[in-house]
């Protein structure tokens, strides 16, 4: 049974989240807040979580009628010093943007730190969205807004499908 790696396989038992809907209910979010200048902080495209992630983005963009353009999105792998770095980057470079998606909280957090650094305000200058609930972003200040993803029912949800797969050896594993 895998958890939110989406392979090709019959004999499998898949278990993946739905990206492209969460990634498109932030983006409404934060546009119902105002913001059309959204930075987009993902991670590698070569993963199936960038495609996902960027059509949920291309779907809300187009629902608002927000023209995606490649220097929103910033690159990089699932890390604190990622989202530090890109971030940086992008505010040196001038770019602008009153808000930020990030694919996950551990970016977003790098995030944090690059906009205060540079001395702006979270929320008040550019807010900044997460994907996770990990629980380190209810003690940073302010606390991030994030997307809670459902580990417990996933794991319950994986433990069902391989217990029920042990016991009939000859069922395949399914998609949820």
């Amino acid at each position: 049974v895998t958890l939110e790696a989406p392979f090709d396989s019959d004999k499998l038992g898949i278990i993946v989240l739905d990206e492209v809907t969460f990634t498109e209910e932030v983006i409404d979010h934060l546009v119902s807040l105002g913001h059309r200048k959204i930075g987009l902080r993902m991670g590698p495209k070569e993963i199936p979580m960038f495609s996902n992630n960027i059509e949920g983005v291309r779907k809300a963009f187009k629902k608002h009628n927000i023209e995606l353009n490649e220097e929103q999105i910033m690159f990089g792998d699932y890390f604190a010093q990622s989202g530090y770095d890109a971030v940086k980057k992008a505010l040196d470079e001038g770019r602008e943007f009153t808000a930020l998606f990030s694919a996950n909280d551990q970016m977003a957090i790098g995030a944090i730190k690059a906009i205060k650094e540079k001395g702006l305000s979270v929320p008040n200058d550019i807010a900044v969205t997460g994907v996770d609930g990990i629980y380190v972003t209810t003690l940073i200040d302010p606390p991030l807004t994030t997307v809670e993803l459902p580990r417990f029912e996933l794991g319950y949800k994986a433990g069902t499908m391989l217990a029920d797969m042990i016991k009939n050896p000859s069922k395949k594993g399914g998609h949820i």
